[in-house]
């Protein structure tokens, strides 16, 4: 990704993830989230809509800026806006760990800290729920975090995985690219 200004500016305008919201059907929320990567807020503004109170963490001041703008003031209490790589943030507990289409831009050699930071901020019982890019990933050249299958079977031992899909093909960028992809989709419970 290199044009992150344009990213942030056109996800602003999408609807929620459908991760999230499979996330959610699981969750037993409202309670407490963090959305890792959160950009401008497509996710979390759907969360604190929902009631969860919500960190959003993004290293981005500018998606920062956007997430807090488009809040309503109403739900203003229950947003916590945290600037932060993902590789430094501080995980506190939560109900659940949100990370869409972010995890793999983090540094791969800090990716087996912040996947052992994420595990612990899952309360017991808490989900995780977010995006990997799979090794055939047209970014992975890019020296992005990517997992094989068996990378992933192995990082979700002892979770219980209640949704996990790959897709393998073109696909278009929240930015209007076409790309090929390889993504991994998980929901897991703690």
């Amino acid at each position: 990704m290199s044009d992150w200004h344009a990213y942030h500016q056109t996800s602003a305008q999408l609807p929620p993830r459908e991760l999230l919201l499979k996330a959610l059907e699981v969750a037993n929320g409202p309670a407490r989230a963090t959305d890792i990567g959160c950009g401008s807020g497509r996710d979390t503004l759907h969360l604190v809509a929902e009631g969860w109170e919500v960190e959003a963490l993004d290293s981005s001041a500018e998606a920062l800026a956007l997430l807090a703008a488009k809040t309503p003031p109403a739900a203003r209490g229950r947003l916590t806006l945290t600037q932060a790589t993902m590789e430094d943030a501080t995980l506190r507990p939560a109900r659940l760990v949100y990370a869409a289409m972010s995890l793999p831009f983090c540094a791969p050699s800090e990716a087996p800290a912040l996947w052992s930071r994420i595990a612990a901020a899952v309360e017991p019982g808490g989900v995780f729920a977010g995006h990997f890019f799979g090794p055939r990933d047209a970014w992975a050249a890019n020296g992005l975090w990517t997992l094989s299958r068996l990378d992933l079977d192995t990082m979700l031992s002892g979770w219980s995985v209640l949704h996990l899909t790959e897709f393998e093909g073109m696909r278009t960028t929240a930015t209007g690219h076409e790309k090929w992809s390889h993504i991994f989709e998980v929901v897991a419970r703690r």
